[in-house]
């Protein structure tokens, strides 16, 4: 794959009993497969690693899904800012008060 593509491929094959996936370098598509082939290695192939960065795998058709975004209501982006900028705080006062705890 071209360096500056950003593309995703999936290869629904009717018979087949998997997909197949390409990603690119740094994609989350990239990443996600690798973390699954750890921990699903006999579910989940990376059968290429390309000299661009790029993969080629095998997963399970259950394994992909497609979701549209969630919607969220002005109350609950609300609140979820709320807990946020509550938990930013906290942070921050526990590393004023712990500098060089790790």
């Amino acid at each position: 794959m071209s360096e500056n593509t950003n593309e995703c491929v999936i290869e629904w094959i009717p018979g087949r009993d998997y997909v197949g996936v390409t990603a690119k370098n740094g994609s989350s598509w990239k990443n996600r497969c690798e973390e699954l082939e750890k921990e699903f290695p006999d579910d989940v192939k990376i059968l290429a690693r390309n000299n661009d960065g790029s993969i080629f795998a095998h997963l399970p058709y259950s394994y992909i899904k497609i979701n549209p975004p969630r919607k969220y209501s002005d109350e609950t982006k609300k609140k979820a800012a709320e807990r946020l900028n509550k938990m930013r705080a906290e942070k921050s006062n526990t590393a004023e008060e712990n500098p060089f705890c790790l």
